[in-house]
C-alpha cells in the first residue's frame, strides 16, 4: 500500500469530533470482535446442529420438547421464478422487467482492509 494514498478516507479527516473518532473506533473494534466470536459460534454450533437433525430425522420427529425447549424441524421450501424459463416459456422480456421490484436497503459491513486493496475508491 502507498502511505498517503487515500487519506481522504482516514476516519481522522472525515470526523472532526476527537469524541466521536474515538468512539467509532471503539465502536468498529467491537463490532470486530463480536463478528469474530460469531463466526467462531457458528462453526462449532453447526456440527451440533446436524447431529440433532440427524436424531430427529432417524425418529420421523418434527416438533419435541427437550427440557425447556421446543425444537421444530421441517421443510422450509424457498420459491424463487426464474427469468430465464420465463423467457424459455414466452413472457415477454418488458412484462418481466414491469414485474420486477428492486428495493435498497442499506446495510454495514466491516472488514478487514487487504494488504493488496488499493487505497482509494
Amino acid at each position: 500500500m502507498n502511505p498517503g494514498a487515500g487519506d481522504e478516507l482516514d476516519i481522522q479527516r472525515l470526523v472532526s469530533s476527537p469524541v466521536d473518532r474515538k468512539r467509532i473506533y471503539q465502536l468498529v473494534g467491537q463490532d470486530t470482535r463480536l463478528a469474530n466470536m460469531e463466526r467462531e459460534a457458528r462453526a462449532a454450533r453447526q456440527p451440533v446442529r446436524e447431529s440433532i437433525k440427524h436424531i430427529l430425522n432417524r425418529y420421523d420427529i418434527s416438533k419435541c420438547f427437550v427440557g425447556l425447549m421446543q425444537v421444530q424441524y421441517y421443510n422450509s421450501p424457498r420459491l424463487s421464478i426464474s427469468k430465464e424459463k420465463l423467457l424459455a416459456m414466452g413472457v415477454h422480456p418488458k412484462v418481466i422487467a414491469a414485474c420486477t421490484v428492486s428495493v435498497d436497503s442499506w446495510q454495514l459491513r466491516i472488514t478487514p482492509k487487504k494488504e493488496d486493496e488499493p487505497d482509494v475508491l
